[in-house]
């Protein structure tokens, strides 16, 4: 494995999953999330079935090829070592070109208590999720009000932390080279790279028989119609645009996409195309904003019984 590509995706690992495992094809784990490192550093460099068992679905694993059983299932793994034990629930996802295998999930908790127990904090937890099933926690702790705002505070410092990060995130599409293209003045793909295959589902000789705004969803084509071809009459060398794509399957995804303009000597337009799947850090920030949404409706639910509880005092 490339020793940059794999600190890249480690570290971004680290952001969206901290409790994930990788396993080689020997079944040893090779790499810990930074959380899973902190309660349970025995783990790294284990073989899996020393250190954790499959407690759903019951399936027997004993070799690496067991876990193509696995893929695109829910599964429960619980530690096998720590003094309380710790279940955690999420799925199994095979890389192929390092052969190896990403388990990519969250503790599974009933409870505050159980929390505390593993001394586990919200930081531990990756920012899209930071509240550890809140209501719950919420309805068990009786938390009261102003404690209540103190968590929903948190919650905005988050969203604004995401904000900070946006740039350096760009800077990381632009350099990423997911999916390299060219695109002449008459829209027509001139160049396009193998990573477009894998994410487009089209193969290269498709592609470069077809205009490249017929992968945009067509909700969104005009406005990405309209967006390049203001870069070009304004002759802007850089751009960059976020827009959601209809692969050959017919899967949704969003792309983080940037542009670069090249006028040549006989002043013809070319637009040099940078993009990356984005799709994750879209879900990640739609369920931040509606976790928030729901917080809000909260505070105001618990505001309003005080007002009550007070109307009702003064009668």
């Amino acid at each position: 494995m490339d020793s940059k590509a794999l600190t890249t995706d480690v570290e971004l690992l680290d952001q969206l999953f901290p409790f994930y495992l990788i396993l080689n094809n020997g079944l040893q784990i090779v790499s810990v999330g930074r959380s899973i490192c902190k309660i349970y550093p025995q783990a790294n460099q284990s073989l899996f079935l020393e250190a954790f068992k499959i407690r759903r679905p019951q399936k027997e694993i004993s070799r690496i090829s067991d876990f193509n059983e696995l893929r695109n299932e829910l599964v429960i793994i619980e530690t096998n070592h720590l003094k309380k034990s710790l279940l955690l629930r999420g799925t199994f996802h095979y890389r192929q070109r390092d052969d190896i295998y990403l388990f990519a999930g969250s503790p599974w908790l009933s409870s505050a208590d159980e929390m505390v127990a593993h001394q586990l904090t919200l930081h531990d937890f990756a920012i899209q999720d930071p509240m550890v099933d809140f209501l719950h926690v919420l309805k068990n702790q009786e938390i009261a009000t102003d404690e209540a705002k103190e968590l929903l505070a948190k919650v905005n410092e988050q969203k604004n932390e995401i904000r900070r990060s946006e740039a350096k995130y760009r800077a990381i599409v632009e350099t990423a080279a997911e999916m390299i293209y060219k695109v002449n003045e008459h829209g027509k793909i001139t160049f396009i790279n193998e990573p477009a295959e894998r994410i487009t589902g089209y193969s290269i000789n498709e592609l470069l028989q077809m205009r490249h705004l017929k992968l945009v969803e067509s909700d969104y084509r005009q406005m990405v119609i309209d967006f390049y071809q203001a870069q070009m009459d304004n002759s802007t060398a850089t751009s960059y645009l976020e827009f959601p794509i209809i692969t050959k399957a017919g899967r949704k995804i969003w792309l983080g996409q940037s542009a670069q303009l090249i006028i040549n000597e006989h002043k013809k337009c070319e637009l040099t195309f940078v993009s990356i799947d984005i799709s994750l850090r879209r879900k990640v920030e739609e369920k931040l904003f509606r976790e928030e949404e729901k917080y809000r409706n909260i505070i105001a639910n618990m505001n309003l019984g005080l007002m009550e509880v007070d109307n009702d005092d003064k009668a």
